[in-house]
This record gives structure tokens, C-alpha cells and sequence, in this order.
């Protein structure tokens, strides 16, 4: 079957409110009107002594782009207890997105089109979020380090959008900046599984 990909969403909110208003923006185009309701209605975020998560309704997500073929996600929503609090995720299983042949397997770069478009789109909606599309093995890096500062691991995301004033520490050996705006910056990393696609602006 193999492992997971994934588009998280970290939003730095003030109250679980906001987190859901954020969460109705994004999803109104992206969702069947009545899953929509029924995710936002069935979210309910609990509490026990240090520990806090989400219940909520399990839903697909698909990009409303039609010169696409849309990829299908699912549905995560997490609480951190550090400064991005808020964290919305969206995961495909790896075979929906790579392809395999006799080298290294790569992304298909017309699902990469589609996951940047999806994830400018995200970033619009979610201003000053970190919006990063990673595997598995790196779920919630990014975040870590920004805090912790120990990358003890190859490649942080494949692509991101963050914030322009957000400091943390890359190697351009291994991130090249695709474009800078005046609230956000896309990053791409240099993996292998990256070496088919070319940005267009």
C-alpha cells in the first residue's frame, strides 16, 4: 500500500473559534456542501490534564480545479500546545502521487501543479500559516525545528509556502526559494523524488 503524503496547515489562532472560521473559508469550494456542515458541526476539541484533541467527522477533500484530475485527501485536524497551535492536514496515500520506474521513484509533476495550486490557495485563506507538503517520515518536522532546532533528518518538506518573516535554517544545498511575495516565500527542497519538476511562476 505504502506510506503517506501529506499538506499540513500550521496557523498560529488565539482561540479554537478562529481555528473553525479558517476551517469553513477553506473547505466551502473544496467539500460537498453537506459534509462541510456535518465536519464543522461534529468538531469538538477535548481536554484532559496536559492533553488536548480532536473528535470530528471523517471527510474527503478535493481541489476544485477541473483541468485537473483531482486527488482525493483526507482529513486531519490536530491541537499543538506550541506556538502553531492549530494544524490541519491533508494526506494521500504516496502510489496516488509518485511514480515508479527503474531509477528512483518521483512525483508526477501535474500532481505537484495541483498540490501547489491547492496549497497557494490554502496559504490565501490562511494568512501567516506554514503550509508544507511532506512524507510521512517528516510529519510535523518543520515545526519542531523551528523550536528545537535538531534536523536530524534528509529533507524537512518537498514544497512549502511560509511565512516571509519566519526565521529558520535551511541549506541550499538541499531548498531552493521559487518565489517571494511580500507575506510569503515557496520552497522547494532538491530530493530526488523533486527532480522532475519544473516551477512555473
Amino acid at each position: 500500500m505504502g506510506g503517506f503524503l501529506n499538506i499540513e496547515i500550521y496557523q498560529k489562532l488565539e482561540s479554537n473559534n478562529q481555528f473553525i472560521a479558517s476551517l469553513k473559508e477553506l473547505l466551502k469550494n473544496n467539500v460537498y456542501q453537506n459534509d462541510n456542515k456535518e465536519f464543522i458541526n461534529s468538531i469538538k476539541l477535548n481536554k484532559e490534564e496536559n492533553s488536548f484533541w480532536y473528535e470530528y467527522k471523517k471527510i474527503k477533500f478535493k481541489h476544485q480545479q477541473n483541468k485537473y484530475e483531482n486527488i482525493e485527501w483526507d482529513i486531519f485536524v490536530y491541537f499543538n500546545i506550541h506556538d502553531y497551535n492549530y494544524v490541519l492536514e491533508l494526506s494521500v496515500l504516496e502510489n496516488e502521487i509518485q511514480i515508479y520506474n527503474n531509477e528512483w521513484p518521483y512525483f508526477d509533476t501535474s500532481k505537484i501543479e495541483q498540490i501547489l495550486s491547492l496549497m497557494k490557495q490554502i496559504s490565501l485563506s490562511c494568512k501567516q500559516a506554514i503550509v508544507i507538503f511532506t512524507d510521512e517520515a517528516s510529519q510535523g518536522k518543520f515545526v519542531e525545528n523551528l523550536r528545537e532546532s535538531k534536523n536530524n533528518i534528509n529533507y524537512l518538506f518537498d514544497l512549502a509556502i511560509l511565512p516571509t518573516n519566519l526565521k529558520w535554517k535551511y541549506s541550499t544545498e538541499k531548498y531552493e526559494k521559487l518565489e517571494s511575495a511580500s507575506e510569503s516565500e515557496i520552497w522547494k527542497s532538491k530530493s530526488r523524488y523533486m527532480r522532475k519538476y519544473k516551477f512555473r511562476s
